[in-house]
C-alpha cells in the first residue's frame, strides 16, 4: 500500500452555510438547527454556547453534522484558520457556519481519530495555514489547496492502532484539564461564600494599587536584555516568562522605565484583546521584569484587602462584568485606569479574607501540581504525534519501531 496519499483521497470538505445574524436564534425553537461557529471550535468543542439558525438554510443533507466528523475553522483571523475539533455523539441535529468546515473522513480507507491526531499535528497546522490567503482582516483558507496536502496512509489496522495510542495520551491530559476545572470551581465557590458574608464595597481604587504599562514601540525590542511581560507569558494562571522574546536595553530602563519594574509579589493583568483579564502573579524567579503596554501590575493599596482576595475578584467577581459594561461598544476590548477608577470592590473583613486565603493556597497548591503534570502529558502527546505521523518515507520503519 503506499505510504501516503493527498487529504482529498480519503476524505472530503463540506462547507458551512451562510445565514444573517438577525435569522440567529435558540436551537430549542421551533424550525431551527444548532449551528457551531468558530468559537465552538476548541481542542474540545465548545457546546455551551450554541447559536441556532433557521432549517432552511441547510440546503444539503451533508451539511448536518455527524459524530466523527471534524470541524475546521476555514475563515477567521490567521491563527484560528486550520484549528480542530472532533465532533462527539450529539442529541440533537446540528450544522456548521459559513467560517467553519466539516471535514468527514471515507472510513473505508482512512480511520477518523487517526485523521483527526494527524490534522492536530502542529507541522499539519502550519501546513494548513499555508493554505489560507489574506483579503481584508479575513483569512480564508483555500479548500482545493487543503486537500492537496499529503497524509501519511499506513493499513487501517496500524492507523487503528495509532489512534488508540494517541486516544489514551488524549485522554489523560484531558483528564487533567478537567481536574483543573474542578479545582477553578471550587475557587469560585469558595470566592462565592465570602462574598455572602459581605455588606460593605469600596472604589477599587481605594482597595487596590494599578499601573498601566508604557507605551512601548516595536523598535525598542531586543533580542536580550530586561525582559517585558506579554500577556501570552500569562499561561493557566501562571506566569511563564521561559518564553519571552521581547527585551529592552538595561540602561533604556535604568533611564525611562526604572519605575515599571515589577516587584515579586506583584499581579499583572492583561488590559486589552480578547484574552483581558487574564492575571498572574510575579515571583521573585521572575525578576527582572518590566511592564509592557497593554498590561497592568495590580498590589492592595490598604492593610485592608488581601492581594489573593483581589485576584479572586477579578478571576470570579464582578470585576469582567463591571469592567464589560464600561468598555461596551468597543470593536477591541481595551481598558485603563480610567475604567479601574470606576470599578467597585466588596470589602470582607480582613479575617475573612485571611481564612478565604489560606484555602485559596491550598488549592493553588494543589493545581500547581496539577499543572504541572498537564505539560508532561501535553509534551508527550506531541512526542507521540511527532513519532508517528514523520516523513511518508519513513512511516512504516517508525510504526513497527513503536510498536516493537
Amino acid at each position: 500500500m503506499r505510504q501516503s496519499v493527498s487529504l482529498g483521497e480519503v476524505a472530503e470538505i463540506v462547507r458551512g452555510v451562510t445565514f444573517k445574524p438577525g435569522d440567529v436564534g435558540l436551537p430549542t425553537e421551533q424550525g431551527n438547527i444548532a449551528c457551531f461557529r468558530t468559537k465552538n471550535v476548541q481542542a474540545e468543542i465548545d457546546l455551551s454556547d450554541v447559536w441556532g439558525i433557521p432549517r432552511r438554510f441547510v440546503k444539503r443533507s451533508d451539511q448536518i453534522v455527524r459524530a466523527g466528523d471534524i470541524l475546521v475553522s476555514t475563515a477567521n483571523s490567521w491563527n484560528l484558520v486550520g484549528k480542530c475539533s472532533w465532533v462527539p455523539k450529539l442529541s440533537w441535529d446540528a450544522t456548521i457556519g459559513g467560517f467553519i468546515s466539516i471535514l468527514r473522513a471515507n472510513p473505508s480507507v482512512v480511520e477518523p481519530r487517526f485523521l483527526y491526531h494527524w490534522f492536530s499535528v502542529p507541522s499539519t497546522q502550519a501546513d494548513v495555514r499555508k493554505c489560507a490567503r489574506q483579503t481584508t482582516n479575513i483569512a480564508n483558507l483555500s479548500v482545493e489547496q487543503c486537500l492537496a496536502l499529503n497524509m501519511p496512509l499506513p493499513p487501517l489496522d496500524e492507523q487503528r492502532r495509532i489512534a488508540a495510542i494517541l486516544d489514551q495520551a488524549d485522554a489523560l491530559r484531558r483528564k487533567r484539564r478537567e481536574s483543573l476545572d474542578s479545582f477553578a470551581n471550587l475557587l469560585k465557590s469558595l470566592f462565592r461564600e465570602l462574598e455572602k458574608k459581605c455588606q460593605n464595597e469600596v472604589s477599587f481604587a481605594e482597595a487596590v494599587y494599578f499601573q498601566e504599562g508604557p507605551g512601548i514601540r516595536n523598535w525598542q525590542f531586543r533580542d536580550e536584555g530586561t525582559k517585558l511581560v506579554n500577556v501570552k507569558n500569562v499561561v493557566n494562571g501562571r506566569l511563564d516568562v521561559s518564553n519571552s522574546s521581547r527585551f529592552l536595553d538595561p540602561a533604556e530602563v535604568r533611564q525611562r522605565y526604572s519605575h515599571f519594574l515589577l516587584d515579586a509579589g506583584d499581579f499583572v493583568m492583561a488590559s486589552s484583546g480578547v484574552t483581558w483579564g487574564k492575571i498572574a502573579e510575579v515571583s521573585k524567579s521572575d525578576l527582572p521584569l518590566c511592564l509592557n503596554t497593554s498590561m497592568i501590575r495590580i498590589r492592595p493599596n490598604s492593610k485592608e484587602f488581601e492581594a489573593e482576595y483581589i485576584r479572586a475578584f477579578i478571576e470570579f467577581g464582578t470585576f469582567r462584568r463591571q469592567i464589560e459594561r464600561l468598555i461596551t461598544g468597543s470593536a477591541q476590548p481595551n481598558f485603563g485606569p480610567f475604567h479601574l477608577r470606576q470599578v467597585v470592590i466588596p470589602q470582607p473583613s480582613i479575617r475573612n479574607q485571611e481564612l478565604f486565603v489560606a484555602s485559596v493556597l491550598s488549592v493553588r497548591s494543589q493545581m500547581d501540581v496539577c499543572n504541572e503534570q498537564t505539560r508532561y502529558l501535553d509534551q508527550l502527546y506531541r512526542m507521540l504525534q511527532s513519532r508517528f505521523f514523520c516523513a511518508a518515507p519513513e512511516i512504516e520503519s517508525r510504526i513497527r519501531a513503536a510498536a516493537e
